[in-house]
């Protein structure tokens, strides 16, 4: 592994309990809803009808998507990086009565045979914390032709006018920062986001996923920025509702595998 994959787990086996104890039952109250505001799919429509699909969520920590798409007759594979989140999903599943494959294992390097997968899910699960150089290849690698990629992860915007004077000294950001309306942070040249003690989020510009997507046989079906829903304050950004209904804080691409030629 990559010395930001080794980091990004120890981060992610640290927090685990933590996160699940602070977000999982509430992530878990809406199951089939996006991002850090759960804008309900029965309302984005973005992904087909799952029964009989062999379904692979990318970075799925606690299984709560898992969870749902296994409750639709999906034939489920998640993978995480962090052993301790797969730990939760083993506790999650079979208290919904469902089963799925769970695998402790990279989005960069999949454990998969090539062209296995209907439909490869991620909600600001490793498509955000994986390098996308490396990530949307084996995505493109393991569906089928003709199947769909559907994953959320944070608007360049949203990154671009956080409002911080630089990271704590463990690299996180507080949570006192703000966003504001004005653009603090570059544009092009976005990546590695620092998320402390060497763990690294990604960010990239629409242009490169764009570039990604075309060098890797995906075909973009959507691009969907998602509001935040009236009366819903997030977990995560609980000061930015407002401003997530201003502008765009999460986006959604759904992609589709086309035939090599």
């Amino acid at each position: 592994m990559k010395d930001h994959e080794r980091h990004n787990r120890a981060r992610w086996d640290r927090e685990s309990d933590r996160y699940q104890a602070g977000h999982g039952a509430w992530i878990g109250e809406s199951p089939d809803a996006w991002g850090a505001w759960r804008v309900p799919e029965a309302q984005l429509r973005l992904l087909p009808s799952v029964t009989d699909m062999a379904v692979l969520e990318l970075g799925c920590g606690g299984g709560q998507w898992s969870v749902w798409l296994a409750q639709q007759g999906a034939r489920v594979t998640g993978v995480d990086l962090s052993e301790r989140q797969l730990y939760h999903a083993r506790c999650n599943l079979p208290v919904a009565g469902v089963t799925a494959s769970l695998i402790q294992g990279s989005a960069e390097q999949l454990p998969f045979t090539g062209g296995v997968f209907d439909l490869v899910l991620s909600d600001h699960g490793a498509m955000s914390w994986g390098d996308p150089e490396r990530t949307v290849p084996e995505v493109a690698r393991v569906l089928r032709a003709g199947g769909i990629l559907v994953f959320c992860s944070t608007s360049p915007l949203f990154s671009m006018c956080w409002e911080d004077a630089g990271c704590s000294s463990r690299g996180r950001r507080s949570r006192a920062e703000q966003r504001g309306e004005r653009l603090r942070g570059r544009y092009f040249g976005r990546s590695a986001e620092p998320e402390g003690d060497g763990a690294v989020s990604f960010t990239i510009p629409y242009s490169e996923w764009v570039r990604l997507f075309r060098a890797n046989n995906l075909a973009i079906e959507a691009l969907v920025e998602p509001r935040p829903p009236a009366g819903i304050v997030s977990h995560f950004y609980p000061d930015a509702t407002e401003w997530a209904q201003r502008w765009p804080a999460e986006i959604i691409w759904k992609v589709k595998r086309e035939p090599h030629g």
